[in-house]
């Protein structure tokens, strides 16, 4: 779709935008499509793939915010109204806010006379059922789990302590889980899902089993996410590894592509020298509608049993939490960049000082400071951890620290050729100058 800026808005811009501002503005989903001119025959149209067929397009509303978001599902673009303006029409945040919320003088004749009607989806929630997730862990296998995580060097006590076990014949527990619970109660806890084909989906299965619980203080498993298996990591990576390839292209014009944009521009130019394109794989599932009561991060068991005014790392991710552990230091663990530990966790993380890790990238530096402003707030005593890694994440680190030590395994062998260096000026303090 075209992003020529038609400017439908006067340039007095009101600067004074507050929080119920800014939420009002991201639920105007459909006046941000009529704003956009894009609606046709009372059904929107995807900004980005142009598809404007019934069904195809829905809007939500977000479990976590309660905002309502526009989720295209043939190309995957999604968004709240503030988003599809700026990103499609170039406007600036306060430009678009004070547009939705008809704060400046609009030109009618750059917007569409009809507003669809639409159906709101309402968020569904999952409610946590520690006995079915229990239940889901003692059917696992530790071993296999030891064995999963010994690729990057993780310690089989790390992955014991944090629970994580490999579920090695997902058909048959499903079936053991249909037989001791419902069908409808396997739903409400977010194990179960219903997907686009009206067919019923496990969140675990044959390409998704290396389990990875979050426990509450007292050790139960009040929620979970599932990582890919040794399969089908193969394919993340590969997908991982295409897009870092195309990443900061050119258009002719001199413009940062999308690598997707970036892949198709050089296919269409040399088919055998662009190669062929690596789609999307998701690097793990969640329960659906997971809650805060869900998401409460990983570690609190643990943290849990700390003598007061212990150091903890804060980490993005169950597996950089296991990589934390094998290094000996204490660690908690958000289970994504833009989740904030929630009212069960705070409760534990108060009695204790926090470093602010999480990955070095530009995802990273934001959940960073994120957590800095959400800490300060909740009265937790944090600091920012002083030797960040740019582009590294703990587990990044955990192999490094291997690979120059002189160990041989694939993982460092594969290392060592992605990231050379040379021992007299190696930031991983574990080589001898």
């Amino acid at each position: 779709m075209s992003k020529e800026n038609t400017r439908p808005y006067s340039d007095k811009v009101n600067t004074k935008i507050t929080d119920m501002d800014k939420k009002n503005a991201k639920d105007s989903i459909l006046k941000a499509f009529q704003i956009a001119g894009l609606v046709s025959e009372n059904n929107i149209i995807c900004p980005n793939c142009g598809n404007s067929k019934k069904g195809k397009i829905k809007i939500k509303t977000s479990a976590k915010s309660g905002n309502l978001y526009w989720h295209c599902f043939p190309c995957g673009e999604h968004g709240d109204a503030i988003e599809l303006l700026v990103k499609f029409m170039n406007l600036k945040f306060n430009e678009a806010i004070n547009l939705l919320l008809d704060r400046d003088a609009i030109q009618q004749s750059n917007i569409g006379k009809v507003i669809p009607v639409f159906e709101i989806a309402p968020a569904f929630v999952a409610t946590v059922d520690c006995e079915i997730y229990n239940y889901i862990i003692s059917l696992g296998d530790q071993q296999a789990a030891f064995n999963y995580y010994a690729v990057w060097h993780i310690a089989p006590e790390a992955v014991k302590e944090a629970g994580s076990v490999v579920l090695l014949d997902p058909t048959t527990i499903q079936q053991k889980l249909l037989k001791k619970f419902s069908r409808d109660r396997l739903i409400k806890s977010g194990i179960m899902t219903i997907d686009k084909n009206k067919k019923d989906f496990f969140l675990f299965n044959d390409e998704y089993n290396v389990v990875e619980p979050h426990l509450s203080p007292l050790g139960d498993v009040v929620g979970m996410q599932f990582r890919p298996s040794v399969k089908q990591a193969k394919k993340v990576k590969a997908h991982k590894n295409w897009k870092k390839l195309w990443t900061g292209q050119l258009s002719p014009s001199g413009e940062i592509l999308d690598p997707s944009d970036a892949w198709e521009l050089a296919y269409k130019g040399n088919k055998e020298k662009a190669g062929e394109k690596v789609l999307y794989v998701t690097p793990f599932l969640s329960l659906k509608g997971a809650s805060d009561e869900s998401l409460v991060g990983c570690g609190l068991w643990r943290i849990s049993k700390l003598k007061k005014g212990s150091k903890i790392y804060i980490v993005e991710g169950f597996k950089d939490l296991l990589a934390a552990r094998t290094m000996g230091v204490e660690a908690y663990a958000i289970p994504g960049v833009g989740v904030m530990p929630p009212a069960t966790a705070l409760v534990e993380l108060k009695k204790h000082h926090m470093v602010v890790m999480l990955d070095g990238d530009e995802a990273g530096e934001r959940g960073r400071l994120a957590l800095m402003n959400w800490f300060k707030e909740h009265g937790v005593s944090a600091s920012l951890f002083p030797n960040q890694r740019q582009g590294l994440d703990v587990a990044d680190i955990l192999v490094e620290k291997n690979a120059h030590s002189g160990c041989q395994c694939p993982t460092c062998k594969e290392w060592l050729i992605a990231y050379p260096y040379t021992r007299d000026n190696c930031p991983c303090k574990s080589c001898a100058v």
